[in-house]
């Protein structure tokens, strides 16, 4: 996970790292595949075509949410007055910006976070609203 902190709680429990450690290879990886144990486990509750599939990503509909659920955030990113006081993006940039010119949305996600960071840490007084406040609603 090249941005973000990946944990499996289950598997930092001393008994799994000590019975793991204790473990040979051979017991571990077969004919190129990893995780057998677990594997082994797993076919008893799963479907084996669910157990060997390659790996699949997955995404949010942060352009949906964006568009609709949190648009009253996304309006408050782009307040004129408050960019103003921050003096961080330039003028030309706000006229520019649309959420349309973000594309897929993450790019727009992450000036919305950025503000809403902004005003929550750097400014808390001027803008009570934060992004917690807001999904408190």
């Amino acid at each position: 996970m090249k941005f973000s902190l990946e944990t499996r709680a289950p598997f930092l429990d001393h008994r799994v790292v000590e019975t793991a450690l204790g473990m040979g290879e051979d017991s571990l990886v077969r004919e190129g595949s990893g995780k057998q144990p677990l594997k082994a486990i797993l076919a008893n509750y799963v479907p084996e075509r669910l157990i060997n599939r390659p790996k699949m990503g997955f995404t949010v509909p942060i352009k949906r949410w964006l568009a609709h659920d949190l648009k009253p955030l996304v309006e408050r990113a782009f307040d004129r007055s408050m960019l103003a006081r921050q003096g961080v993006f330039s003028e030309r940039f706000v006229s520019n910006a649309t959420p349309g010119l973000f594309g897929d949305g993450s790019g727009l996600w992450n000036f919305v976070v950025f503000q809403s960071w902004y005003s929550h840490v750097v400014h808390p007084r001027e803008n009570a609203k934060s992004v917690s406040d807001f999904l408190s609603q």
